[in-house]
């Protein structure tokens, strides 16, 4: 539900952080969407592409809520338990530290693909937007390609054509960074979890 709920808020999150200054003219990355705000982006978005064009992107997101969630505690919860079961490690603080680490790898290595897929949907120009000046200069663009054509169709249409054209480690960009964010995060919720329930 939260997936649901706050896609609109990521997909107007992404686009403008994909957004570079107007005064930067041909050194953008990605379609740029030229929004003030956020409340400017919404109203954009629902006018050009309807109540669908703020859900883009919710299948991805509702994947990975359950994919992220699925990897992390299972992975936490099999390790942990091996652990203790075994007398590998004793039922403390430090196991819950060396749990969360794995359990962060094996949610970044399932949903980093997710991730990407998401950013690529959420960032591709609307099926209305006008042709500017930057999206002409834009080097992502092809010169057959117009920077109003929708790049990808949906998940499906997206994986393929970043697995052909830029190969499996296309899916992992950005990993180490997100490896970073979340084992800190895991961390720190595993271990006062732990402590809550002893």
């Amino acid at each position: 539900m939260g997936a649901i709920a706050c896609n609109p808020f990521e997909l107007v999150k992404t686009r403008l952080q994909a957004q570079n200054a107007a005064k930067i003219k041909g050194e953008v990355v990605g379609h740029q969407h030229h929004y003030k705000g956020m409340s400017e982006a919404l109203v954009d978005i629902w006018r050009r592409e309807g109540i669908a064009g703020l859900y883009k992107g919710t299948v991805a997101s509702t994947m990975r809520g359950i994919l992220g969630t699925g990897s992390n505690l299972s992975t936490y919860t099999f390790t942990r338990d091996y652990l203790v079961r075994n007398q590998i490690m004793a039922d403390s603080p430090l196991t819950d530290i060396t749990c969360s680490l794995p359990s962060a790898l094996a949610t970044v290595l399932v949903i980093n693909p997710v991730d990407v897929i998401r950013t690529r949907l959420y960032n591709q120009p609307s099926p209305s937007a006008p042709l500017t000046t930057t999206n002409k200069s834009n080097i992502h663009l092809s010169a057959s390609r117009s920077a109003n054509t929708m790049h990808y169709t949906g998940i499906g249409d997206a994986f393929v054509k970043i697995l052909r054209n830029e190969g499996i480690t296309a899916f992992y960009k950005g990993s180490t960074s997100h490896f970073l964010r979340l084992g800190p995060h895991f961390t720190l919720t595993f271990l006062f979890y732990e402590q809550f329930r002893r």
